[in-house]
């Protein structure tokens, strides 16, 4: 004799493979997109994104490396701040401007002035905490990261090939 279901069994399940499939995601930084509902595949790009510009950074951190007495004919600040601070975003993790502007390989007097012309046209915002003395916080804005996707997204190719833009 079997058990019967209560009503509204399938909708509980398929909650339930949502929940473990973003658990999977979140443990492995992927999920199998095949078998997600449109809404859902989403969220997988986020590793893909995330990888794509962190070779992009190392790749340019490498450039710099190789070309140490080139002055500031490779350097690109306002290009590399935003790389990181979308790294940092992807990662769910907070910077501060100082930090941020160290990222760029410039001068931190001249890494916050291209934080500066990043934020005055919105694609990048700083906060300070009025609760506490610490440095402005900075993040990339939400039109910014939709950029930054829609540019790693025209690059192609595997996630750990893109060429230095």
């Amino acid at each position: 004799m079997s058990a019967e279901r209560p009503k509204g069994w399938q909708h509980d399940l398929a909650e339930e493979l949502k929940r473990l499939s973003e658990a999977v995601r979140r443990m492995t930084g992927r999920v199998d997109t095949g078998t997600l509902p449109a809404a859902m595949v989403a969220v997988s790009d986020v590793p893909h994104h995330l990888a794509k510009a962190e070779t992009i950074y190392q790749q340019r951190r490498r450039r710099a490396e190789c070309f140490p007495d080139t002055g500031e004919l490779f350097r690109d600040p306002a290009w590399d701040i935003l790389l990181h601070l979308f790294i940092a975003h992807e990662r769910s993790e907070r910077e501060t401007a100082g930090s941020a502007a160290i990222a760029s390989g410039v001068p931190p007097r001249v890494g916050q002035r291209w934080l500066n012309a990043l934020e005055n046209v919105g694609l990048v915002e700083a906060r300070q905490d009025p609760r506490t003395a610490s440095a402005a916080k900075v993040r990339i804005t939400p039109k910014a990261i939709e950029m930054m996707r829609c540019f790693l997204d025209g690059l192609g190719g595997s996630t750990g090939s893109p060429v230095v833009p």
